[in-house]
């Protein structure tokens, strides 16, 4: 079975393939701008002191996501994902 995950769940290290992105029209055009797609490997690479936020690397670049955006992306670890 597969376990769906919220990527602002993630601790250093791990990564996702995205499976969703929920929330309001305005945030998903934005995070779609930025190469969040369905299907897209996310990995968290930084984790700030109190935890909010983190970077991740997305398509070989590190952007830095509020844990209330990255709530709104849900995916599958990559021996999980379809």
């Amino acid at each position: 079975m597969t376990e769906i995950r919220a990527l602002g769940g993630l601790s250093r290290g791990e990564e996702i393939y995205v499976f969703d992105i929920c929330g309001d029209t305005e945030l998903c055009e934005k995070l779609r701008g930025i190469g969040i797609n369905v299907g897209t490997k996310i990995k968290c690479v930084l984790i700030s002191p109190f935890g909010d936020p983190k970077a991740y690397d997305i398509c070989g670049s590190v952007i830095v996501l509020r844990r209330a955006d990255a709530d709104c992306i849900l995916g599958a670890a990559p021996e999980q994902a379809l």
